[in-house]
């Protein structure tokens, strides 16, 4: 389900990882370890990776693209190399998304709602939206993410400000008309 101007997709994987130790190290933290074996700590952002470690993560990230991709192909009753000719990382419109079959109907979130409850089976519902936060929830959640945000500002320099846009962009609800660029003005 999906508005024809509704951008859809993207059928796409990727990996983020960072090096933390450069900011750590800044603010008088370094850091120490001992492994089990050679590659124990592949992924923690406490060291920087060797190029056999990328190559692992590369190659798990294409593993899990290929999986996302049959689960995509046999939910939309299409191959993977049909899937994987629309997919890459490309974003389409609803209108474009139901010409190459990757929507079905246009219409919005109550009739994806109702679809999902005819499908289950259900003749009556509620929706209720969870989960319902509290006070000191919501505090918690403030200084985590700040104290996130303050690393990954340090460790992406000049390229947090995309990353940001992103991070807008995934957060955003209803209908929108975006460029496929942003500007910035300095």
């Amino acid at each position: 389900v999906a508005q024809p101007n509704t951008l859809t997709g993207s059928i796409g994987v990727f990996g983020l990882l960072f090096n933390a130790v450069p900011v750590m190290n800044e603010y008088g933290v370094y850091v120490s370890t001992v492994n089990s074996n050679t590659h124990a700590d592949i992924a923690s952002p406490l060291k920087k990776m060797t190029p056999y470690e990328r190559n692992v993560i590369q190659q798990g990230v294409e593993e899990i693209y290929g999986t996302f991709i049959a689960h995509v192909a046999e939910g939309r009753g299409m191959t993977v190399e049909q899937i994987d000719a629309i997919g890459q990382g490309r974003v389409w419109t609803g209108e474009n998304a139901k010409e190459i079959g990757l929507v079905d109907v246009f219409g919005g979130l109550d009739d994806a709602i109702a679809i999902a409850a005819q499908k289950a089976g259900m003749e009556s519902y509620q929706i209720q939206e969870f989960p319902e936060k509290g006070k000191y929830q919501e505090m918690m959640e403030t200084l985590l993410t700040d104290t996130k945000t303050d690393f990954v500002k340090e460790e992406l320099g000049f390229s947090y400000k995309y990353y940001q846009n992103i991070k807008t962009l995934s957060k955003m609800k209803g209908i929108q008309a975006r460029r496929p660029y942003f500007i910035d003005f300095e």
